[in-house]
């Protein structure tokens, strides 16, 4: 939490109260009052240096708070200040017309009279600012290509999200209805609001993986396999940031009430979900009706396509859909370029990484093509990836959202790929301390070896388990790196 020193004077108190009380929530900061009094002879030239431990300064400016004479020497420690830009940082807000060193007007710099509101949202996204940096890098979103509209959801989104916190659920049953893309837009004009955005994306995927997910995005360590979503409602609230739940089913991971810092935006196809009593649900009206999308003409363009449709429809790595099409980096991005100029792909992020498609566009690849055969290019390429240890670290984590649909289509249709999958993936998992997920793909393979009268594959699977987690389903943390045997699957 940040600390922020306030300098004003008495007879701005009413503005300084209404500018804590939003940076407080909104800047996830503690604000430290230095109260000048006039008569004394105090202003804010001389009060902010009580601040100077502070992560951040902030004069308030008005006819009460500044010195009367317009010298440089009743402005000198502010100026020498600004001058060499030390730390902290100050800025200043100008509540009322006076004199003041117009050096102030150069950094951080805002005007009441520009209006509460946006003067409100650009002091929270400054100090936002000052926050370090997430170890793990949040999403960009991307500009959305063919987005347009929809200025009163985004407005509302604004007041209800940014100027406050809570959850907000955009609603609709019908694909294609522009659920995720107003989700993007938001997140793309808005996330400077907010220390990160978290994106997870929930269609089809199990209270572990997704669980999983959202503790490797907030850095934290389950304590228990057994309640996926008790303690991660708690830990998201503790902070100024954006969680955006795309496409849930049935059930709302996570929310988070008005009293918290964080701000929950759920996109869902359901009626039916369990939220907090203070969420904000809209029904978001269908857009016009966009044409159907034209199969890419190029040979490249069309594997590339196909190759999107088998992974997840919502997010997936460009660097997956690329290798199951058998394509070099230059390539892919020159033939995803093609795609989303012809409408059949959308940027989800805007270093260029991941891809979405649209449900048109994703039904119109996957009856263009072999479903099975996409099914084990799929599961191969994921099989490949996790096989290759010198390969970015990055890269695979981004494929574990990517493992849970390609491992269940290998239990269906290639058992020794499964059980390959299966190894390699859990050794990348518990290494990167993932066991949601790998206690997830060890339950499924004991399953399936059950079924199939395997008890080699299940009394190991069970073996594994084991080491990672206890009966009631408390994970045995120290035992997991230096005890734990490699699975042998034969």
């Amino acid at each position: 939490m940040l600390d922020v020193l306030f300098c004003y004077a008495r007879a701005d108190r009413e503005a300084a109260d209404t500018i804590a009380a939003y940076i407080e929530r909104g800047a996830e900061a503690k604000v430290w009052r230095e109260e000048c009094d006039p008569a004394q002879g105090e202003t804010v030239a001389q009060a902010w240096e009580t601040g100077l431990s502070s992560a951040a300064i902030l004069l308030l400016l008005s006819p009460e708070a500044v010195p009367r004479e317009r010298s440089r020497q009743a402005w000198h420690s502010v100026l020498e200040h600004l001058e060499q830009h030390a730390s902290p940082p100050l800025g200043s807000v100008l509540i009322g017309d006076c004199e003041y060193a117009r050096l102030l007007e150069r950094r951080h710099f805002f005007r009441w009279s520009d209006g509460a509101t946006p003067v409100l949202r650009a002091l929270a996204s400054w100090l936002v600012g000052l926050h370090p940096e997430s170890e793990t890098p949040s999403l960009v979103p991307a500009r959305q290509p063919w987005f347009e509209g929809r200025a009163e959801a985004i407005d509302l989104l604004w007041r209800r999200l940014v100027d406050g916190s809570g959850t907000v659920v955009l609603a609709n049953p019908a694909p294609g209805s522009g659920k995720t893309s107003l989700a993007l837009e938001f997140a793309r004009s808005a996330g400077a609001c907010f220390r990160d955005v978290l994106w997870v994306d929930c269609a089809g995927r199990s209270p572990g993986f997704i669980a999983g997910d959202l503790e490797s995005q907030l850095g934290i360590h389950p304590s228990g396999l057994g309640a996926e979503y008790e303690e991660l409602a708690s830990q998201v609230e503790r902070h100024r940031v954006l969680l955006v739940l795309d496409d849930v089913e049935g059930h709302a991971p996570v929310g988070a009430t008005g009293d918290g810092l964080a701000s929950v935006l759920i996109t869902t196809r359901s009626a039916e979900i369990e939220l907090p009593d203070d969420a904000t649900v809209l029904a978001l009206q269908a857009g016009g009706t966009s044409p159907s999308p034209q199969p890419p003409a190029e040979p490249v363009d069309q594997r590339l396509w196909k190759a999107m449709a088998a992974c997840r429809r919502n997010a997936f790595p460009l660097r997956l859909a690329a290798a199951m099409a058998d394509l070099g980096a230059d390539a892919a991005r020159c033939a995803c370029e093609r795609l989303v100029a012809g409408r059949l792909a959308d940027p989800l992020d805007e270093r260029g990484a991941r891809f979405r498609l649209s449900a048109q566009s994703r039904r119109a690849a996957l009856s263009a093509a072999d479903s099975h055969a996409l099914g084990r290019s799929h599961a191969t390429a994921l099989y490949s990836a996790f096989c290759d240890l010198g390969s970015d670290p990055a890269h695979r984590r981004a494929l574990i959202a990517e493992l849970e649909s390609g491992f269940e289509w290998a239990l269906i249709a290639d058992w020794d790929l499964a059980t390959r999958l299966a190894r390699r993936s859990c050794q990348f998992l518990k290494a990167e301390g993932r066991l949601r997920e790998a206690a997830r793909v060890y339950e499924l393979l004991r399953e399936a070896a059950r079924a199939r009268e395997n008890a080699e594959v299940a009394a190991d699977c069970s073996w594994e388990l084991s080491w990672i987690r206890d009966e009631p389903g408390e994970i045995r943390r120290g035992a997991v790196a230096d005890q734990q045997l490699a699975l042998d699957l034969r």
